[in-house]
């Protein structure tokens, strides 16, 4: 006699060794409970413990550190951690038992375990989610109506869907604990096709789960829409808090991917792949349940915000600091190289009639040097006089440096010169200031003394 799985009448001990399914031809047959999609195990649990965990260490932080005292939907939260973890811990029992492997590379014995833990998973989903949407809902009644007759919208709203979350997850629970007689039959299959025990469908509670799901949480998040519109407050602020709440629509998303899954996994437990498809319901059963506990979580940021709105922007410019003096320094050499070539090619026109009053000016004036070699002066009247031939690069005594480059003339900034020119060419006189040059050159390990040079023109 066969079974559905194909299998022939034999001793249990050959049978639960068998492969829990029959391959599809040209599917990779080894027997294994490792396989590659198991990596979006690692993924999941690694995200929604850690992430769900700091917005919970902020939440804390505001509450006890800022707010200094605790509400009630708090505690629905501080429930609500421990069990998301509980049950990231039973995904891993999940993946150890073949959890993400196709069903005919595992045997039956070890498909069993993986039913023993997948029903664990379901068990404690329902308390989990239903505490999430608790902490959300009271959060509301807090915000948006204190009493009944300040907002009734909101008060009946979220009271109606506190008592239907209330009965439905508990009806879950145990239909989940409960849907085979006896309990044993929901993994060990082996009683009901020995005619020992039967079985509930199995899909309905799972879909039943997610289509309920999906339902409240549109339900939780259309019902401070209605109340924040109403309020007095900028029309940014409003937009802030509505995106704020519109993180539960990627909840929504994950419900729903639970109810995909589910629809591949057939009524008969040996007809469809349980392994494989199995652990995609549960990863999406913990996403759902992180992201409803984040947004809990995330209603407190803008009170912790607010607190800490100083420190938070004092941070923000130690982090853009470093990317702000890059474009500083870039825009700075952008615009010295235009101001240089503006420069260049203003001096290039002027250059012919300066060259023979710069003569003049330098050749009249008195000149004040100290070193032992006077050429250094002498090269600074021919960088003035000829500055087509001479680039040179001096540094000034506050340690900037700058280029006597063709057509800069007295203009360089460099010099500092400050040529104080009147209209009244007859009432004022030109004045050029060379201070405080300090002429560093190392040239045979011989170092030159500093130099200053003051020229001051006659009256004209």
């Amino acid at each position: 006699m066969a079974t559905p799985g194909g299998w022939t009448m034999a001793p249990l001990e050959v049978i639960l060794m068998s492969p829990a399914l029959a391959a599809p031809p040209g599917a990779d047959t080894r027997m294994t409970t490792n396989g590659h999609d198991q990596v979006w195990y690692l993924v999941t649990a690694i995200t929604c413990v850690a992430i769900p965990g700091l917005f919970l260490i902020a939440r804390i932080y505001t509450k006890l550190g800022i707010v200094k005292m605790l509400e009630s939907a708090d505690y629905f939260i501080f429930l609500a951690y421990p069990l998301l973890v509980v049950e990231v811990v039973v995904g891993y029992y999940m993946v150890k038992w073949g959890g993400g492997v196709h069903q005919w590379q595992i045997t039956v014995s070890q498909l069993f375990d993986f039913l023993y833990w997948g029903n664990a998973g379901e068990v404690i989903y329902s308390p989990a989610i239903f505490l999430v949407k608790m902490a959300i809902l009271f959060q509301y009644l807090r915000l948006f109506a204190p009493s009944r007759s300040l907002n009734k919208f909101m008060y009946y709203g979220a009271w109606s869907t506190i008592v239907a979350c209330f009965c439905f997850y508990t009806v879950q629970m145990f239909w989940t604990l409960f849907y085979c007689k006896p309990r044993e039959t929901i993994w060990n299959k082996a009683l009901e096709f020995a005619g020992n025990g039967k079985c509930q469908d199995h899909g309905r509670i799972v879909i039943s789960q997610g289509f309920f799901s999906i339902i409240s949480d549109v339900v939780i998040l259309l019902l401070p829409v209605h109340s924040l519109w109403q309020l007095q407050v900028p029309l940014g602020r409003k937009i802030e808090i509505t995106l704020l709440f519109s993180t539960g629509l990627l909840a929504i998303a994950a419900a729903a991917m639970r109810i995909f899954f589910t629809v591949k996994i057939s009524p008969k437990i040996f007809e469809a792949d349980v392994s494989y498809y199995g652990l995609f319901i549960g990863l999406w059963s913990e996403a759902e349940v992180a992201l409803g506990f984040i947004v809990a979580c995330a209603l407190s940021l803008p009170r912790l915000i607010q607190a800490k709105r100083k420190n938070i922007s004092r941070a923000m410019s130690y982090v853009v600091s470093p990317f702000s003096t890059m474009r500083s320094v870039a825009g700075t050499l952008h615009s010295r190289s235009r101001s240089r070539s503006e420069s260049q090619s203003h001096g290039s026109k002027s250059i012919s009639n300066n060259n023979s009053r710069t003569s003049q000016h330098f050749n009249s004036h008195r000149r004040i040097y100290e070193g032992p070699e006077p050429k250094v002066l002498q090269g600074i009247i021919e960088v003035v006089k000829k500055p087509e031939h001479y680039e040179r690069e001096f540094e000034i005594g506050d340690g900037a440096s700058s280029n006597y480059s063709e057509g800069s003339g007295l203009q360089n900034r460099s010099l500092e010169s400050k040529r104080l020119s009147s209209i009244d060419d007859e009432r004022e006189r030109d004045v050029v200031v060379l201070r405080d040059f300090d002429f560093d050159l190392e040239r045979n390990g011989e170092r030159r003394e500093s130099m200053m040079i003051s020229a001051i023109s006659p009256r004209s």
